[in-house]
């Protein structure tokens, strides 16, 4: 389970990252 839970921060990172780059584009 603890897996799956770095899997959801995974891809929350990732929508984040995704976010700033359009911010600092």
């Amino acid at each position: 389970e603890g897996k799956k839970d770095d899997n959801v921060v995974d891809a929350d990172f990732e929508e984040v990252k995704e976010e700033n780059k359009e911010k600092s584009a």
